[in-house]
C-alpha cells in the first residue's frame, strides 16, 4: 500500500531525525528534512492520496473514531457499526434492543401489514389455489366449447362459399344460354357490344324475370290453397261431432213429453 524509499529512521526525544549511516540516505531536496515529525512522515509516504478515514475503512478499522457528522449520533449508525466491527466499535451493546416506543410502533406495524396468523394465510393459501384450479378448468371448458365452434363456423362458411359459387356458376350457365339464344335469334355472330344484341339481351332478361316472379306467384298461391284444404278437412272433422251431440231445446221438449 505504502510506496517508500527503504530506508530505517529513527526519531529522538526533540523530534529530530536521523538515518541509519548503513542504509542510503535521505534524498536532497529543499527545506530541513530532518525536523519532519512522524505523522508528516508517514503523511509524505502515503502514496495512495486515500483520505484518513477511507484507508482505515481498507484496513478493516472504524472509519470514524470520533463523531465527524450529526449523523454519527443516531442510534441507527451506531447498530451499523456495532453490525460491522463488534465490540471494538466501543458501542453499547444495549442499543441494539429495541425501545418500548419502538417495539409498540412495530408491533401495530405488523398488525396493520400482517393481519392474518400463519393457519389463516396457509387457509387462505390454499383456498387460493383451489378458485385458480377451479377457473383453469372452467377457462379450459370454455376454449374447448369455442373450438368446436369454430370448427361449426368454417363448415358453415365453406358451404357458404360453395353456394356463392354455385349460384355464380348457375347465373353465368343461365346469362351464357340467352346470349346463345340470342344468337340465334339473329342467326349470325353478332357483337355482345352492339346495340341490337343488348336490347335483345334486356328483353330476353326482362322476360325470364318476369316468368320466374310468375312461377314463385303460381308456388305461392299452391301453398295457400293447400293450407285452406286442410283448414277445411279439418272443419269437417269437427262438425259431425257437434251434430251428434243433442241440444237444449231437445231436452226440453223431452222433458215436457
Amino acid at each position: 500500500m505504502f510506496k517508500y524509499k527503504r530506508t530505517d529512521f529513527k526519531i529522538t526525544q526533540n523530534s529530530g531525525l536521523t538515518c541509519d549511516p548503513t542504509l542510503q540516505k535521505w534524498p536532497s531536496g529543499s527545506g530541513d528534512e530532518t525536523a519532519l515529525t512522524e505523522e508528516e512522515l508517514l503523511k509524505k509516504l502515503n502514496k495512495t492520496r486515500l483520505k484518513p478515514h477511507h484507508e482505515r475503512l481498507l484496513n478493516g478499522e472504524i472509519p470514524h473514531p470520533t463523531p465527524a457528522l450529526w449523523t454519527h449520533h443516531t442510534v441507527r449508525y451506531k447498530r451499523r457499526l456495532y453490525g460491522c466491527y463488534g465490540e471494538t466499535s466501543g458501542i453499547n451493546p444495549g442499543l441494539m434492543w429495541p425501545t418500548h416506543d419502538e417495539l409498540a410502533e412495530r408491533l401495530e406495524y405488523e398488525k396493520v401489514a400482517y393481519p392474518f396468523t400463519l393457519q389463516e394465510m396457509t387457509e387462505r393459501k390454499k383456498e387460493l389455489r383451489r378458485l385458480e384450479k377451479e377457473n383453469h378448468a372452467k377457462r379450459a371448458k370454455e376454449i374447448e366449447g369455442k373450438m368446436a365452434l369454430v370448427e361449426k363456423m368454417k363448415e358453415d362458411i365453406i358451404a357458404k362459399k360453395l353456394a356463392k359459387e354455385k349460384e355464380i356458376a348457375a347465373a353465368k350457365a343461365k346469362r351464357d344460354d340467352l346470349m346463345e339464344e340470342v344468337r340465334r335469334h339473329f342467326g349470325y355472330i353478332v357483337d355482345p357490344r352492339d346495340e341490337r344484341f343488348q336490347e335483345l339481351l334486356a328483353k330476353k332478361e326482362k322476360a325470364q324475370k318476369k316468368a320466374q316472379k310468375e312461377a314463385k306467384k303460381a308456388e305461392r298461391q299452391k301453398m295457400l290453397v293447400e293450407r285452406l284444404s286442410e283448414g277445411l278437412t279439418k272443419e269437417t272433422q269437427i262438425l259431425p261431432i257437434k251434430a251428434a251431440s243433442p241440444s237444449v231445446d231437445e231436452d226440453i221438449e223431452e222433458e215436457s213429453k
